[in-house]
Order: C-alpha cells, then sequence, then structure tokens
C-alpha cells in the first residue's frame, strides 16, 4: 500500500512538473540562484576537491521541495526551518561547519524567522545546508606563521597540557612535539611552544548526485526524491529559464 501511494504521489507531482511548461511562475528564483551558487562556489572554490555546484541542480531540488504549485512556493521553497527539522539550527549552530560553508555576508543575513518566511533567504540556506552536509570536515592544527618566536613557560603545580595551551594560545600537540613530552609534568619544569591553533576546515567533500542529495538533503522523508530530481533535470533541459544579468 505504501508503495502505491508513493507512486501515486510520484505520478501527481511529474504531472505538475509537465504542466509548468511556459508558466514563467516556475523560473522565478532563477537569479537568485545563479547568483547564491556563484558566490558559494567562488568562497569553496579554494577548498580540496571542491567540484562547482550547478545552479540548475538547485532549481530542480527547489522543483522538488515545493515547485510554484505549493503553497510554500512564495516563502519556504526550499522547505527550509520546518519546525521540528534541525537543519536550520545546525547550519547556523556554531562549530558545525555553517560558519565556514556560509559566506560571512550570508551568515549575517540569515536569521530563523527570515529563513522560513523569505524565499531568498530560504534558498541561501538550503544550498547552504547542502554543502554543509556534502563537506567532509576534520580539526587542524595551524602553527601562527606571524609569531615565529619560540615561547617558554615554567610548569607551576596543578598544571594540566590542555590548560596551558588554552592559556597561552597554543596546542597540546605542539607542546608534546617541541618538548618531546611522555611522562608527567613536573613543577619549575621549563616547556617550549609557538603560538597555534586547532581550527576546523574542510578536508574533502562528496559527490553531489540525485542519490547521495537525496540522502544529504531528504533523508528518509520522500523515497520517491531521487526519481523525481532526475526528472526535474530532465524537464529543465526542455526550459529557456530566466534571462539574469551577469
Amino acid at each position: 500500500m505504501a508503495q502505491h501511494l508513493a507512486e501515486e504521489d510520484f505520478q501527481r507531482w511529474k504531472r505538475g512538473i509537465d504542466q509548468s511548461s511556459g508558466d514563467p511562475e516556475w523560473d522565478q528564483y532563477d537569479c537568485v540562484i545563479q547568483e547564491t551558487v556563484f558566490a558559494f562556489n567562488r568562497h569553496l572554490s579554494g577548498t580540496p576537491r571542491y567540484k562547482s555546484l550547478d545552479w540548475k541542480l538547485i532549481k530542480a531540488m527547489i522543483w522538488v521541495e515545493s515547485g510554484a504549485n505549493s503553497p510554500d512556493w512564495k516563502s519556504n521553497p526550499m522547505q527550509m526551518g520546518k519546525f521540528g527539522d534541525p537543519g536550520l539550527d545546525d547550519l547556523l549552530a556554531p562549530a558545525k561547519g555553517g560558519e565556514i560553508i556560509l559566506t560571512p555576508g550570508m551568515r549575517a543575513g540569515l536569521t530563523p524567522f527570515g529563513v522560513r518566511n523569505d524565499p531568498l533567504q530560504n534558498i541561501r540556506a538550503g544550498i547552504g545546508y547542502l554543502l554543509m552536509r556534502a563537506a567532509r570536515f576534520d580539526w587542524v592544527q595551524r602553527v601562527d606563521a606571524r609569531d615565529a618566536y619560540s615561547h617558554e613557560y615554567v610548569v607551576r603545580p596543578g598544571d594540566s597540557l590542555d590548560r596551558i595551551a588554552r592559556q597561552h594560545g597554543t596546542t597540546v600537540e605542539v607542546l608534546r612535539d617541541m618538548n618531546m613530552l611522555s611522562g608527567v609534568l613536573q613543577p619549575g619544569q621549563r616547556l617550549k611552544y609557538r603560538k597555534a591553533s586547532r581550527e576546523k576546515m574542510i578536508v574533502d567533500w562528496r559527490s553531489l548526485n540525485f542519490a547521495s542529495i537525496a540522502a544529504l538533503y531528504n533523508g528518509p522523508g520522500d523515497n520517491t526524491y531521487e526519481r523525481k530530481l532526475a526528472y526535474a533535470m530532465t524537464a529543465l533541459v526542455k526550459k529557456e529559464g530566466r534571462q539574469c544579468n551577469g
């Protein structure tokens, strides 16, 4: 029964896409999609193995997520910020990766209320969330190149490497490497260190295709999502779309 209902839903959605030909409303967001995708591509181009995002793939996603026949089309076309869905909270939370994915201007401009009610914010947040899910993050140590000097610290009673690192702007790894530490710290022990930090960085990217987008963005919510996305991309080839400046 569930499979039958899913197929009915797919066929009903497919008819809506077929009937969209010639309706300019389905191309309403072309320019903001292109502008936003270009900004993300430029912002992330220096990360390892990043492949430029195709703006038409995002347009196809929006057709799958809502489409001009949906009541959410005017406010929430990418379905970001729906209550009970943690996606928006994850994107805007500190240290989860959104602060790396979003440009500073985008991050400053996104608010939970805006994303739920402003289609432009919704699209920016939706693309950002997709890219955050596609990114592979890791913590990488950075030694401060602006401070080439070796500093020294005298161990006090009760000190730990973690505490010393936090208080003096370095890392446990730097302290261990520069002092060849293996045992327990002793009061009066002199430790050399350089200024360093551990930063969350993008180290690789998952491939984005119909199947991976369905898993990363939609999850288990709609088992026809991959088929819909593939069909929407095919339909886009037949449409001229909106001409955008720049």
